[in-house]
Order: structure tokens, then sequence, then C-alpha cells
């Protein structure tokens, strides 16, 4: 059995990002709910937006962003901590191959599509409408799939701060 030393800054740290990814997702929600009768976006539509419907859109993509960031980059590395003890030099591709093993994470690969997909939408191509309306219908659903998922990974994520926090009382 390992043993693994964990401080209560690492829990508290837990908690404070669980509350961060709350926010993007609640925004997020709230972008999806005010875009959702633009689904799916025609190109031909796509240059028409009015200014409300592209700052959801933005909003959209902005929350999708932070919240996939803050999983894979903060909440998943202190995961692997709390449950395995810490993984030194470890890649980010190591780092989503161990939240798959321990059963957090249900396909690495899916993350790093989620994460191809937020590195497309990260840029603007506004001679491209096809390109950006396939992306902003991409977003759309991949939104609703990583929502879907935060809700799973939180409740996981909860359960493994009381029990730390207990241990630690």
């Amino acid at each position: 059995m390992v043993h693994i030393r964990i401080d209560k800054k690492k829990v508290l740290l837990l908690g404070s990002y669980l509350d961060v990814c709350h926010t993007h997702a609640s925004r997020l929600k709230m972008a999806l709910s005010h875009i959702k009768h633009l689904y799916p976006i025609q190109a031909s539509a796509f240059v028409n937006l009015k200014d409300d419907e592209v700052s959801y859109l933005e909003l959209l993509i902005s929350r999708f962003s932070k919240l996939q960031d803050v999983i894979g980059f903060e909440i998943f590395p202190i995961l692997i901590d709390l449950s395995q003890g810490e993984m030194k030099g470890s890649s980010f591709l190591d780092v989503l191959n161990q939240m798959e093993k321990l059963e957090i994470l249900p396909s690495a690969k899916v993350w790093i599509d989620m994460r191809e997909l937020r590195n497309h939408l990260t840029h603007e191509y506004p001679e491209h409408p096809d390109f950006m309306a396939n992306n902003c219908n991409q977003a759309i659903q991949t939104a609703q799939e990583l929502l879907q998922y935060w809700k799973e990974l939180q409740e996981k994520a909860q359960k493994i701060k009381e029990e730390w926090t207990r241990q630690l009382s």
C-alpha cells in the first residue's frame, strides 16, 4: 500500500477549484440557454448574428475553455495526488491516462478531442464562416457533454475532498 502525504492546503485548494468550476459551469449553462435557438448554426446565419448572440457565443467559448482548463490542469492533478500520491514529472497525457485508470475520467481520448476543439475555438476566422459555424456547432454539443462530465466529476471530487477533510481533522 502506498502512503500518501497530503496537507490541508491541497484539500482546501480542491474545494476552491470546485467553486471556480461551479461558476464556469453556471455561466456556460446560461450561454447555452441563450443560444439554443441558433443550433445548428448555418454559415449564412453566422455572418448575420445579432450582437447579443455573438456575446453569448463568446461567453460559451470562454467558459467552455476555462472550465476545461481548471478541470484538466488543476483538479485532475489534485485528485491524483489525493488518490495515489503525486505524479512528478508527468506529462498532461500521463495525467489523463491516470485519471482514466482511476475511473474518474471515462476516456482520455475524448478529453484530448475536447482540448483540440477548445484550441480551435480560441482562434477566429471571420473569412471562413463555414469553419466558424461548424466549430460553434461542435462547441454547443461538446459543452453539453462537458457539463454532464462536470456534474459527475463534481460528485466524485466532493466525496474525495470530504474523505480527506475527515482524515485531516
